[in-house]
């Protein structure tokens, strides 16, 4: 009886035939792969933080996280209007051990007339300025290692 393996002699390996499917998987893969990452370096978006807000007084009151001194312009966007705002006071809130800083920001703005209701909750964004997918996710890995 012969003793060669059939499955790993170096002369049938390398006679072996690869099916040509497989190519073709690997190709389209690839190709794949190379165009969702260069759609994800390519196409930009703007990049929005939002917060909850009470209206009191006619002043916009905000309990932020350090992510708000990030914002880029000072416009502050409510019911897909945009609004030129000025900070009136920051005064710290909460501090909680291994907890990020809250903070009690006052703005003001020229919000209509009608919005001008004590104790109106609205939904304030704010810009953050143009960022790509590609970005986000190394900066979702960063902060996901850091914690």
């Amino acid at each position: 009886m012969d003793s060669t393996d059939i499955y790993f002699h170096p002369g049938i390996v390398l006679d072996r035939k690869t099916p040509s499917n497989i190519y073709s998987w690997i190709t389209i893969l690839i190709v794949s792969s190379i165009s969702i990452l260069l759609i994800t370096l390519i196409i930009s978006h703007d990049k929005h933080i939002s917060y909850d807000a009470i209206i009191n007084e006619g002043l916009i009151e905000l309990y932020v996280d350090n992510e708000f001194f990030n914002t880029d312009t000072n416009t502050i966007k409510i019911l897909d209007k945009n609004f030129e705002y000025k900070t009136v006071t920051i005064e710290p809130f909460i501090h909680r051990e291994n907890k990020p800083q809250v903070w009690k920001v006052i703005i003001s703005a020229d919000i209509p007339d009608d919005w001008i209701i004590d104790n109106n909750h609205i939904r304030a964004y704010f810009n953050q300025g143009r960022t790509t997918l590609f970005k986000e996710i190394i900066k979702t890995i960063k902060k996901g290692l850091r914690t």
